[in-house]
């Protein structure tokens, strides 16, 4: 092509294009998918608008010349909403999608004016042709003429919207001092080249348009940052590769100059390193464990990791593993053998790593990995890979171990923008992970609504300290019946906390928090004497024969003050242990069966009843029930529910009341809810049944309401009724289960 100018636009279009490539490209592992897609698009309108410059510039007449000024005006438009759209990619993983919307539907209401008007929508009048001669002699032809008020004001639009949107960059992943500078650069550079647009179009100044060339400028720009940082980046892995193998023990142990304590390079250690307990043979001292870095030193190493990965707009893991049970394998082994064992972890986890990833010790038996480069889709191959780790059997002091590791995982920068709030994430997400009743290659991956639901947890249980003080907690009553005379034989007493802003609590929500602060004593001393003042007060009122129930939590069957506060209890209310009814949840009792007993065992010689609660869910080995020192067992409802439906459901119920009758053990029947469930449990022989059917928990004063009407039904009528018929012989035989709370 025989113009330089022209030519120099064209090469721009294939930088462009080459730009578009390249951030769809990073947009498959880019932590910000969204940024790189519009940025790609950025590069494509880009290079369209250098195009239809070009064509402009070099067309033969004035109407060939309008007809490419055209095009130049739709690419100039399409790249106003997707450069709005990349700001707030950049600011926000949620970018606001109205905003952007807003702008589309503008720029697409402007775009059909541009092709329907006779001029374009820049002019509403053209000026006669410039033919503009440039410093090196090239003459080109520039259009200018009266502009269009819908051109100044999308122009003010645009620039308005783009300001308003800088500030919230500032909050946004991008906040190291560089980064901050190139959103104020690309505005101002908008603001430039807007302007001298506007300058060449009224015909004061005769430049052409450069936008695209500013555009293409703020990329390379960009780009060379990126590889400036990306060669940081190797160089510091090449300073970690360089440690010596030979080192003494103190070099080896002796912080680098630039106080960031190098980590031990991901492949097999040499050396000192090296020497790791032998299968029945002599332990050596291996301390590879220790010499990982702490978390501080971690935090150190991490940030500039960070700063890297949002340079490059490219996602960040951080797993933390904590070994299962290791207090319980150093109590039985010996604190010896637990630091050799984190010794061989330490190295398998070595030889675990990838190219630029970290390894460093925390608390106790816990690791943390830093992971480059991880997509989220990427995450769960990643933690397989590094759960191997745990899996083979480790030899440790003449004995072979089997552990398994929990985990928790978060990722940079949607987990946390810092090293200290990204590694803040994955330790809280490894808590949920180490929730009782789970264990081994558990991994929980933090979540913005994890973190409310643990903040949560520690504002109930500040509160619970409080609710205790302030009587807080209300017990309702839930009432069982004879399952032959319909009679009320017994109320289970439900603990409720009645929270001052959240309302009625459900135990499923505080119990665990209780029993995990050790307030589930008093909380379970305050059950018992409420539960037993309140049934002294109703066998007052000529209740004589009610038996009270109590839920019992495995903290406290295990305390050993539990009996004398029993005792003490009832002789302060002048109940009759019998009168007293304690429920224990078959889990609790299973796992530990012979300690169990035994606890068991001595409560019953205080005299109270005892129970197995939710009896089914659980282990039901008939074994176990054989031994345990029960008075009854209480069917859980999952095997009520379908009684009345299915022939299966019959069945089970049918052989767990036989059952029971062999065992000379009483079966009581929850989540009764219909008229057939009862008829049925009846015919079985059911000794006791609870349900909706016969009422809902009740507080003290409706519970009191519903014993009073419960012993006006069952009174005797001067005249007897007439035989009833069978669908009416329970109703008749319960009246209390009419009386529905």
């Amino acid at each position: 092509m025989d113009s330089p100018f022209v030519t120099a636009y064209l090469i721009s279009v294939g930088f462009l294009l080459m730009g578009a490539g390249y951030s769809l490209l990073l947009a498959r592992h880019s932590a910000q998918p969204l940024a790189q897609w519009s940025y790609g698009a950025l590069c494509l309108f880009f290079a369209l608008f250098q195009m239809a410059s070009a064509l402009q510039y070099s067309a033969p007449d004035e109407a060939a010349a309008l007809h490419a000024h055209r095009w130049v005006n739709l690419w100039s438009l399409a790249a106003v909403p997707a450069l709005t759209f990349f700001f707030e990619a950049l600011a926000s993983r949620r970018p606001r999608l109205r905003l952007t919307a807003t702008v589309t539907v503008l720029s697409l209401v402007v775009a059909v004016h541009n092709f329907t008007s006779p001029l374009g929508y820049r002019f509403t009048e053209l000026q006669p042709e410039r033919l503009v001669q440039l410093p090196w002699g090239e003459s080109i032809r520039l259009l200018s003429g009266t502009p269009d008020v819908l051109f100044h004001v999308l122009r003010l639009l645009s620039l308005v919207l783009m300001a308003a949107s800088l500030p919230r960059l500032q909050t946004g992943p991008y906040q190291k001092a560089a980064w901050r500078m190139l959103p104020w650069l690309a505005m101002g550079w908008m603001v430039a080249s807007a302007a001298l647009a506007m300058l060449s179009d009224i015909g004061v100044l005769s430049v052409p348009y450069v936008a695209g060339f500013g555009f293409l400028a703020m990329s390379v720009a960009f780009l060379w940052v990126v590889v400036q940082d990306q060669g940081r980046m190797q160089s510091r892995r090449r300073q970690r590769r360089t440690v010596p193998a030979s080192a003494t023990p103190a070099a080896a142990a002796q912080p680098p100059a630039h106080s960031e304590r190098l980590l031990l390079p991901a492949m097999a250690p040499t050396g000192r390193l090296a020497r790791t307990a032998r299968f029945g043979g002599q332990e050596t001292t291996d301390t590879r464990f220790a010499e990982l870095p702490d978390r501080a030193g971690l935090l150190r190493q991490l940030a500039p990791m960070l700063d890297a990965h949002r340079l490059q707009a490219v996602s960040l893991a951080v797993f933390v593993f904590d070994i299962d049970r290791f207090d319980l394998l150093c109590a039985t082994h010996g604190h010896t053998a637990g630091q050799a064992l984190l010794a061989q972890l330490a190295g398998r986890l070595q030889g675990a790593l990838q190219e630029g990833d970290l390894l460093a010790r925390g608390h106790g038996a816990t690791f943390a990995v830093v992971c480059t480069g991880v997509a989220p889709h990427r995450v769960a191959q990643r933690h397989a890979q590094l759960d191997n780790a745990f899996a083979p059997p480790i030899a440790v002091a003449g004995k072979v171990l089997n552990v398994r590791a929990s985990a928790g995982v978060a990722r940079f920068p949607g987990d946390g923008l810092t090293a200290e709030a990204v590694l803040d994430a994955a330790e809280l997400a490894l808590h949920d992970a180490k929730t009782p009743g789970r264990s081994g290659s558990v991994l929980k991956t933090f979540t913005p609504e994890l973190k409310d639901q643990l903040q949560e947890q520690l504002e109930l249980e500040d509160a619970l300290r409080t609710a205790l003080d302030q009587d807080q907690f209300v017990l309702h009553y839930q009432p069982q019946v004879h399952g032959e005379t319909g009679q009320l034989v017994c109320m289970e007493a439900l603990v409720r906390w009645q929270h001052p802003s959240r309302g009625l609590i459900s135990p499923l929500r505080f119990i665990p928090l209780a029993e995990s602060s050790g307030l589930i004593h008093r909380l379970g001393a305050w059950v018992l004497d409420t539960a037993c003042r309140q049934l002294a007060q109703w066998q007052a009122q000529g209740h004589a024969d009610l038996r009270m129930a109590v839920n019992l939590s495995a903290h406290q069957l295990e305390d050993e003050t539990l009996g004398a506060l029993i005792t003490e209890t009832l002789s302060r209310h002048r109940l009759r242990p019998g009168d007293l009814e304690l429920e224990i949840t078959e889990s609790v009792l299973m796992p530990q069966l012979e300690r169990a007993t035994e606890r068991l065992a001595a409560l019953r010689a205080l005299g109270v009843r005892l129970s197995i609660d939710d009896f089914g869910t659980g282990y039901s080995s008939l074994s176990y029930l054989r031994r345990l020192p029960v008075h009854a067992f209480k069917l859980d409802r999952s095997f009520i529910r379908d009684v009345d439906l299915s022939g299966r459901g019959q069945a089970v119920c049918a052989t767990a009341i036989g059952l029971a009758f062999d065992l000379g053990l009483e079966v009581v029947a929850e989540g009764v809810e219909t008229v057939q469930q009862a008829h049925l449990l009846k015919h079985w022989g059911c000794h006791v049944l609870q349900g909706y059917l016969f009422s809902r928990p009740l507080p003290a004063e409706a519970a009191t309401a519903f014993l009073a009407s419960a012993v006006t039904a069952a009174e005797p009528d001067t005249e007897p009724d007439p035989e009833p018929e069978p669908a009416e012989t329970f109703v008749h035989a319960a009246p209390v289960q009419l009386a529905r709370a």
